[in-house]
């Protein structure tokens, strides 16, 4: 993301602005279109997206090289939970994302504070 919020990565240029911080990481928002996570970041370690209601959506962590690290989502339905809303993290391998995994207790007791209110 530049100064002004641009984010480029091939063709396509996205802008985004930064909305607020939880513990310390940026809250993005896409300026138009749907609200994606920047697919890379030269200006921060991670990036949070909320949903439309405010609630956390995605807190998406990056490499040395800018590129997506982990994304960590607290949804419905995770490939290895079908019934309840969970906390889970997707690691990237080789640039592409990875099926749902359970967070260890330690990732959780560290991710956990960017979803505090949506977790019951």
């Amino acid at each position: 993301m530049g100064g002004r919020g641009s984010y480029a990565s091939g063709n396509r240029t996205y802008e985004y602005e930064t909305v607020g911080t939880i513990e310390g990481v940026k809250v993005v928002r896409r300026i138009s279109g749907s609200n994606k996570v920047p697919e890379e970041s030269y200006t921060s370690k991670a990036y949070i997206v909320k949903n439309k209601d405010g609630s956390v959506r995605q807190y998406r962590e990056f490499d040395e090289k800018h590129k997506p690290k982990m994304d960590v989502d607290y949804q419905i339905k995770p490939s290895y939970d079908k019934k309840n809303k969970t906390l889970h993290i997707h690691d990237y391998k080789d640039g592409e994302r990875q099926p749902a995994r359970k967070p260890t207790k330690e990732e959780y007791l560290k991710y956990i504070k960017f979803f505090k209110g949506e977790i019951k």
